[in-house]
């Protein structure tokens, strides 16, 4: 009878020890979605490669383009925006990054700037 004692705490503890490491598990989840979802979302605008823009999808890659005219526009102080010629930009840089996906996109929009 002894040993059945044994063999029930042994299988009692074995049980309590799994439920809290999935308790933990469950309670530290939220936290790592977070870190995942922070690591997703954000993008070094100086870092980021043309493989990375050319890799989303259309509405992706065409609010990618438009952000980095944006931001170089700004620095440049410009207030209005040539729509013929930013359109023929982003046609330069597409395919400047399809032939050179290692390069940074600000590296491709500035080398394909007239």
């Amino acid at each position: 009878m002894n040993g059945n004692r044994k063999m029930l705490k042994n299988k009692a503890l074995k049980h309590a020890l799994v439920l809290l490491a999935l308790g933990v598990a469950l309670l530290a989840a939220p936290a790592w979605s977070q870190e995942d979802a922070a690591a997703v979302n954000e993008v070094h605008i100086m870092k980021m490669p043309c493989k990375q823009l050319m890799g989303g999808n259309d509405v992706e890659r065409e609010i990618g383009l438009a952000f980095y005219q944006g931001y170089l526009a700004a620095k440049r102080g410009a207030q209005t925006i040539d729509l013929p010629t930013a359109s023929a930009w982003s046609d330069r840089v597409r395919e400047y990054c399809l032939m050179n996906p290692s390069t940074s996109v600000m590296e491709a929009f500035k080398t394909t700037e007239e």
